[in-house]
């Protein structure tokens, strides 16, 4: 099976904002972003999952698919207190201190990477593995795409921003791991 990890095209939000679980809509030139990541993946899927916020929702709804379901697990890593502020608005001791253990130290009222990690291979297992398909589109955020691949390709969780995910980005997988091509 190949599973095609999709990220969200560039939302309309000032540079080093945290924003993760807020719904952030897109900016009006979406239309020209989403035909040059059309080139990118096949015609059809057998199916497609989304996070349930626009940013992702939107290009999902266009693919073209017998399958398509939108899941809660899929939604970026919750920031908590630090959704919507800047980087530079935030405790410099408190952020330092999340920045040098991401994987298990959630940000105030938020989760850590862990914790999203946990929920996303929850929703791999059973949504992806547990189907019969061919192709898969999962249409998603940053934070959920390292954690799936770190699960497929073994990498540990501390390493999981040692590879770069730009904003409508494609990485192919195969669902056991044998290979990934990113940023297709």
């Amino acid at each position: 099976m190949e599973v095609y990890l999709i990220r969200h095209t560039t939302p309309d939000i000032a540079k080093g904002t945290y924003y993760g679980q807020t719904d952030i809509s897109l900016p009006r030139s979406y239309e020209f972003d989403f035909d040059a990541l059309k080139k990118k993946i096949p015609r059809k899927f057998d199916a497609v999952f989304s996070s349930p916020l626009s940013r992702c929702r939107l290009f999902a709804r266009e693919l073209d698919t017998n399958v398509f379901k939108s899941d809660d697990r899929i939604l970026e890593m919750n920031f908590g207190d630090w959704e919507m502020k800047k980087w530079n608005e935030i405790d410099k001791e408190p952020f330092e201190h999340w920045m040098n253990n991401f994987d298990s130290v959630a940000p105030p009222n938020g989760e850590s990477f862990r914790s999203l990690y946990t929920r996303v291979i929850e929703f791999y297992d059973e949504q992806v593995l547990s189907g019969d398909y061919d192709t898969v589109a999962i249409v998603t955020h940053g934070g959920v795409i390292r954690a799936l691949l770190n699960h497929i390709l073994d990498i540990p969780l501390t390493k999981a921003f040692s590879y770069e995910l730009d904003f409508g980005s494609v990485t192919l997988v195969d669902k056991n791991g044998g290979w990934a091509k990113v940023n297709i």
